[in-house]
C-alpha cells in the first residue's frame, strides 16, 4: 500500500519454524536501531547467534542490545561456564575486548555484567560458553548485577517456565567515562531490560502477541543506588525508546507495537503529568512547571488565577483568600487553578484518572471545590464536587475514562484543567498542594497518548549535510532507502539515528549520492 508524502507501510508476516534455540528466534521484536553485518559499521555492528542476537558497538566495547527468546527447555543443568572468552570473530578492524580489560573493575565496585545471562543458557555446554564472550558482556555496576538485574533474571526464567519470554537488553547514559581510565570499554549510566510475556501455543511467538500481552519494562541506575527492588525501576519501552534512540517492537503490527510501547508494567495507564511540592517555598510560583509529564506532551502549568495569594507555605503549591460562599463567584473573583494539557503533532491523548491529590489546608481554609475541564474554547464542564475535610488529605483516583470528550483529544488541542476552591472562613485560610516533605508525586494525571495519521519524513539541509527526520511518536517506523525505485531493492538504511526535540533524525553527507528513501513499519 501506498501513501503520499513519501511514506509507505507495508505489513507483512514473517513465518518461523519453531525451535529450542536458534538463530531465528532471537530477534522476533525486530532490530530496534537497524543494525547491519556491515564490517564497515563500528557503531552498530549485529551478530547473529544460535543463542542471541547482539547489535555490537566497537566504539563503545560493548553492545548496544541483545536480543534473546527465553522457554523453559533453554534452562537446564550445563552448568556456569569458568572462564570469559575475547570474541575474536568480530571483524578485523574492531578492538577485540579481552577479559584483561576489565582487570581491576572490582575495586571500583564493577563487574562483568551479561545482557544474556549464563543461565538463561544452561541447556548444554557449548550454548552456555556462547554467552561469555566478551561481546555479550557490558561493564555493570557489582550491586546492580547481583542484586535488582539479577533477581529479574531469576522472575523472567520463572515467567518462561508458562510462557514464552522475548527479551532485549542494553546499556545507556554514556558520558565519556571508561573502564580502566582510557581503556576501550565506556561505563554506561543506566541499564534497561524489555521483556513481552508471550502466553503458549500454536505458532511464532509473534504471532501470539496482541495489545493485551504483557511487557516489563526497566530502566535502572548503573550504581550502588539501584539498591530497590524491581518494580521500583519500571518504566514504559517508549521511555526507554526516547532516551537511547532505539526504536523496539518494529516486527509487530502498527497497532500491536504501539500498545506494548506505551505500557507500564503494573498500571492501567501512564503519568501524563505530575507535580512534586516538595522544593517550593512560599506557596510555590505560578505558573508552576510539571516535574514529570509525557514527552508528546505540552503542559501549561500549575496557575493561580489573579484572586489568590501565594501564602507562605513551603513544601507545598497554593495560596490564600478563598473566601467566596460559591464556586461560580470565585470563578468571577478569579479564585481558581488551571493547567493545561495538550498533545504534540501527530498524538492524540485521552485521560484515565486524577490518580492523586494530597492536599492540606488551614482550619479556616476552604472547605469545598470543584474540579472542572474545558475543551478548546468551549465552556466549562464539571468533573467532581469534592469536600475538604480535616487539615489535610488524599483525593483519588477520579476517573475521567467515561469523559467522552476527554478520549482521544486531538494534536493541539488545549485541555484545560480548573481547581475552583470555595467556604474558606477568613481571607487568611490557606489551601495547598503538598503532603509535607516527601518527594513523591503530589498531584498526577494518567492516561494514554498515542499516534494519529501517518508519519511525514522532512528532509532539511545543514551545511555539507542532509537531514531527515520524522516524529519520534512513530517510532515503529523504520528508514529504508533505494537506488532505483524498484521494489525488490528496499532496504534498511542502517544510518545511525539520535533523538532532539520530538524528532528523530538521520544525518547524511551529502556525498552520500542520489538514494530514495521511505519509512516503512514492518
Amino acid at each position: 500500500m501506498r501513501l503520499l508524502l513519501s511514506i509507505w507501510v507495508l505489513l507483512l508476516g514473517v513465518l518461523r519454524v519453531q525451535a529450542i534455540i536458534d538463530v531465528s528466534l532471537q530477534m522476533q521484536l525486530g532490530n530496534p536501531s537497524g543494525a547491519l553485518a556491515d564490517t564497515n559499521n563500528h557503531d552498530h555492528y549485529l551478530i547473529q547467534r544460535s543463542v542471541e542476537a547482539i547489535d555490537y558497538s566497537d566504539h563503545l566495547g560493548e553492545p548496544n542490545w541483545a536480543s534473546w527468546d527465553l522457554t523453559a527447555s533453554d534452562v537446564g543443568d550445563s552448568g556456569r561456564n569458568a572462564s570469559f572468552y575475547t570474541d575474536t570473530n568480530l571483524p578485523s578492524d574492531f578492538y577485540d575486548v579481552t577479559p584483561d580489560d576489565y582487570n581491576g573493575v572490582g575495586n571500583i565496585g564493577f563487574a562483568r555484567g551479561h545482557l544474556c545471562p549464563s543461565e538463561d543458557r544452561t541447556d548444554t555446554t557449548n550454548d552456555n560458553k556462547l554467552v561469555f564472550y566478551m561481546s555479550n558482556i557490558m561493564p555493570q555496576d557489582a550491586i546492580n548485577n547481583s542484586g535488582v538485574w539479577g533477581t529479574f533474571e531469576g522472575y523472567c526464567r520463572t515467567l518462561a517456565q508458562t510462557n514464552e519470554v522475548l527479551i532485549i537488553c542494553g546499556p545507556g547514559g554514556f558520558n565519556g567515562t571508561r573502564l580502566n581510565t582510557n581503556g576501550p570499554v565506556f561505563i554506561p549510566t543506566y541499564v534497561w531490560k524489555i521483556a513481552v510475556i508471550v502466553p503458549l501455543g500454536a505458532g511464532t511467538a509473534t504471532s501470539r502477541i496482541t495489545t493485551a500481552t504483557r511487557v516489563i519494562a526497566l530502566e535502572i541506575p548503573n550504581s550502588d543506588a539501584a539498591t530497590n527492588l524491581w518494580p521500583a525501576y519500571v518504566t514504559s519501552a517508549r521511555q526507554i525508546e526516547t532516551d537511547t534512540g532505539l526504536t523496539f517492537f518494529t516486527a509487530l503490527p502498527a497497532d500491536v507495537a504501539t500498545a506494548l510501547r506505551y505500557k507500564i508494567d503494573g498500571q492501567l495507564a501512564s503519568t501524563l503529568v505530575g507535580w512534586d511540592v516538595s522544593t517550593l517555598n512560599n506557596g510555590g510560583p505560578s505558573p508552576f512547571a510539571p516535574t514529570t509529564n509525557d514527552l508528546d506532551l505540552t503542559i501549561g502549568g500549575l496557575t493561580r488565577g489573579s484572586g489568590i495569594g501565594a501564602g507562605s507555605a513551603n513544601a507545598a503549591w497554593g495560596g490564600v483568600n478563598f473566601t467566596n460562599t460559591t464556586a461560580a463567584a470565585a470563578i468571577t473573583a478569579n479564585r481558581s487553578i488551571t493547567f493545561t494539557v495538550t498533545a504534540k503533532t501527530n498524538c492524540q491523548v485521552s485521560f484515565t484518572a486524577v490518580s492523586l491529590l494530597n492536599y492540606r489546608r488551614s482550619s479556616t481554609g476552604p472547605t469545598n471545590g470543584v474540579l472542572q475541564y474545558q475543551i478548546g474554547s468551549g465552556s466549562f464542564s464539571n468533573i467532581v464536587n469534592l469536600t475538604y475535610a480535616g487539615t489535610s488529605g488524599v483525593i483519588g483516583p477520579i476517573d475521567l475514562s467515561g469523559l467522552v470528550e476527554l478520549q482521544d483529544v486531538g494534536a493541539g488541542t488545549n485541555v484545560t484543567f480548573r481547581l475552583v476552591n470555595y467556604a474558606g472562613a477568613t481571607a487568611a485560610g490557606s489551601w495547598y498542594i503538598g503532603n509535607g516533605s516527601s518527594t513523591a508525586t503530589d498531584f498526577e494525571l494518567q492516561g494514554e497518548v498515542t499516534p494519529s495519521g501517518v508519519p511525514m519524513l522532512t528532509i532539511q539541509p545543514a551545511n555539507t549535510n542532509i537531514i531527515l527526520s520524522w516524529p519520534t511518536v512513530f517510532g515503529g517506523y523504520v528508514l529504508q532507502q533505494n537506488d532505483d525505485l524498484s521494489t525488490a531493492n528496499w532496504n534498511n538504511s542502517g544510518f545511525t539515528t539520535s533523538t532532539n526535540n520530538g524528532t528523530i533524525n538521520v544525518t547524511l553527507p551529502t556525498t552520500q549520492g542520489a538514494h530514495f528513501f521511505r519509512l516503512y513499519h514492518p
